[in-house]
């Protein structure tokens, strides 16, 4: 089958690999439908997690149950499906709240350095304790926000609630990335009466603009200042979601002093130890991984509602496999043309 394999940092080929088979009794293969490139898929092509050589990235995919394992109990050859690349072992408590991403054996598709799957930026792909890890799409949900459910959708979701967010409330958003974007249109969904974007790309800002957010340049000097003013005295939350010291530097500084930070982005940078000292004595810094497992049961009912209308505007472009080294070249090194690729098989 063809399958995206990093061949160097910010190299990219597709090349024919081996089938996928089952390794396990819990595991399933599908026939992939559509995938994604993740942000973090950008850290080991940029080389930011050691030499990427020889990987096959990918935990954003939808696509039809082939075979399953003897272990397999609620997935069926051809159900069409979406997957989390967070998996757990699925039986411990944790997992069986949703919370995959505290699992003491949690891993993660297509990541080496958090698990031994190949990814599923491929033709097929095997997905380990596929009872747990993959989810029915439901009749009338489009490919797109099934898409966005594996991940980022799910990611941004959590980082609302996990920020506390509740209606009335001002939130900022720091990093307006494909995540960023869903934490925003989540935050609207919890009720939140003002949600302001903070993003040093005009485009990203443009875009916050045409979906209805107010949006700041953190390089001018006046711009955390104009959002604390703008909400009296500091947003009620801050959901940091670009993985850099100092965008979180920023959502602290935007916050208010009895505020929540909450930071659902993969650092892109080793963090700095000073962080804790900028918070307040009575603010709260959240770091944690999310679980999409966790947030599927809440959003797929809430698809239909106003705030989440546009969020297929998140993808910019929709590419073929064949073409993934253009794909990843674009969406790396020109993010402002590029907001989140989708590619077809």
């Amino acid at each position: 089958m063809r399958a995206v394999v990093i061949t160097g940092v910010e190299s990219v080929e597709v090349a024919n690999v081996e089938d996928p088979g089952l390794r396990h009794p819990e595991d399933a293969i599908l026939q992939v439908e559509r995938m994604a490139i993740c942000g973090s898929d950008l850290h080991p092509y940029r080389g930011e997690w050691g030499d990427p050589t020889g990987q096959r990235p990918g935990h954003e995919v939808i696509g039809t149950i082939v075979e399953v394992g003897a272990g397999v109990r609620t997935r069926k050859v051809g159900e069409r499906v979406l997957m989390s690349g967070a998996i757990g072992c699925g039986a411990c408590s944790l997992c069986g709240m949703g919370l995959v991403s505290r699992c003491s054996d949690f891993s993660v598709l297509g990541i080496p350095m958090l698990g031994t799957y190949p990814g599923g930026q491929a033709e097929y792909v095997t997905v380990p304790r596929a009872d747990g890890t993959l989810w029915p799409i439901p009749e009338g949900v489009s490919a797109e926000r099934a898409l966005l459910l594996t991940d980022v959708l799910s990611t941004g979701w959590q980082g609302a609630r996990r920020a506390g967010v509740t209606e009335g409330q001002s939130v900022a958003i720091v990093g307006f990335g494909p995540v960023g974007m869903c934490a925003a249109v989540s935050s609207r969904a919890l009720g939140a009466w003002d949600v302001l974007v903070v993003d040093p790309l005009p485009s990203r800002r443009a875009f916050a603009e045409e979906l209805g957010f107010a949006a700041f340049d953190p390089g001018v000097s006046e711009a955390i200042e104009s959002v604390r003013e703008r909400s009296s005295g500091g947003v009620d939350a801050a959901i940091e979601a670009a993985g850099r010291n100092a965008s979180m530097e920023t959502a602290i500084a935007a916050t208010h002093a009895r505020g929540t930070i909450s930071v659902i982005s993969a650092p892109s940078e080793a963090l700095s130890d000073e962080l804790p000292s900028r918070l307040a004595t009575t603010q709260r810094m959240l770091m944690t991984t999310a679980s999409p497992q966790r947030a599927w049961p809440q959003l797929f009912p809430r698809l239909g509602e106003p705030a989440f209308r546009e969020i297929d505007r998140i993808f910019s472009h929709r590419l073929c496999l064949d073409d993934a080294a253009d794909a990843y070249q674009l969406f790396s090194s020109r993010p402002d043309e590029c907001r989140k690729v989708q590619l077809d098989p």
